[in-house]
């Protein structure tokens, strides 16, 4: 268990200092996430002033739906997206021999390799809409 903690810190390590590395990169796609997450928030707001029929919901009720819905979206997008890739990333390339030939679990290896985690501040951002 020490182990797979410490490949799991690893693989965020290294994606933390590539992030460092391409700053604007980080910085672009962390803005986009925060103006899709804005938009949402405007769009409820534009609701609640000119539909008269969303009065039977709480202007809090649908922000928390809002984030709700987002944290459930970035959730999936963060564990699950990268697996669409999977054949042409391990089979076809003839790259996942490398995989069974390292000293983790291979299933380990893959999930730890997919997950997307440019996707944290947009799950930070979603959650806090929904406080």
């Amino acid at each position: 268990m020490k182990h797979t903690l410490y490949v799991l810190w690893s693989y965020i390590y290294f994606y933390c200092k590539a992030a460092a590395f391409f700053k604007l990169n980080f910085m672009l796609s962390n803005i986009t996430n925060s103006v899709h997450q804005v938009l949402g928030v405007v769009f409820i707001v534009t609701v609640f002033n000119y539909i008269p029929a969303a009065e039977h919901w709480g202007y809090y009720e649908c922000l928390f739906l809002q984030g709700f819905a987002n944290l459930v979206i970035v959730a999936f997008h963060m564990f699950f997206s990268g697996y669409t890739n999977f054949a042409s990333k391990y089979l076809y390339s003839k790259k996942y021999d490398i995989v069974l030939m390292r000293p983790i679990s291979s299933l380990l290896q893959v999930l730890a390799e997919n997950i997307s985690l440019d996707r944290i501040p947009n799950a930070g951002l979603a959650f806090t809409i929904m406080c």
